[in-house]
């Protein structure tokens, strides 16, 4: 419904994607480049982007796209909303779990 709170909406969708028997976005999808600066930050995107399978970069796609929705109404901060799609996206610990949080947030603000 166009009612409905799109930050409630967001946290119920990370929820269920934390609960699936195997992660959206596994350890080893993740690529193995670390980032010091933006322009590495950018490789790391693309390179993450580009090395998942249809199916899950459109699960990464829809989450982002709802979850700029959410930071559009200004319910949330982007680290906020990176925090969740962390835990949905990616609910073990990671070493990459920071990278990754830190491009969810750049994918956030990008246009």
């Amino acid at each position: 419904p166009d009612d409905a709170n799109p930050r409630a909406v967001a946290a119920a969708l990370t929820s269920l994607l934390a609960a699936l028997a195997r992660p959206v976005v596994a350890p080893e999808r993740l690529p193995r480049l670390g980032f010091q600066d933006a322009d590495h930050l950018r490789s790391w995107t693309e390179a993450f982007l580009t090395n998942l399978p249809d199916a899950e970069h459109n699960v990464v796609s829809y989450v982002l796209a709802l979850l700029r929705t959410v930071l559009k109404k200004g319910d949330a901060t982007p680290a906020e909303l990176s925090a969740v799609a962390c835990a949905g996206l990616m609910p073990y610990s990671s070493g990459a779990l920071a990278h990754m949080d830190n491009v969810l947030q750049y994918l956030l603000t990008i246009d």
